[in-house]
């Protein structure tokens, strides 16, 4: 009686397993919907794209007015670079100590 218990356990976990069928194939992100973000290098906010502050060097993508930042990263705070730039509140992984 063991032995029938074991061989229809087994069959389940194969139909199972056989039911399963093939992986679903992955969704790719949309541009909006990406968490990665192109970096673009600058001295000022007018060296950006539209959406963008320059934040030490680097262009990134402004905080939205709702809601916090897409993906892994942060909204950062405004602040004043050492050339006079001021920030706009940004998205970026880390925030920079220069405020």
């Amino acid at each position: 009686m063991k032995s029938l218990s074991r061989i229809i356990a087994l069959g389940a976990l194969c139909l199972v397993a056989a039911c399963g069928g093939a992986p679903a194939e992955q969704e790719t992100a949309t541009p909006t919907e990406s968490t990665e973000q192109e970096l673009i290098s600058c001295s000022f906010n007018s060296d950006c794209p539209s959406g963008q502050t320059c934040a030490s060097g680097t262009c990134y993508a402004k905080c939205p007015e709702k809601g916090a930042c897409y993906g892994f990263t942060t909204c950062c705070p405004a602040y004043t670079m050492p050339n006079g730039n001021q920030t706009e509140d940004y998205c970026a992984r880390a925030c920079y100590a220069l405020h």
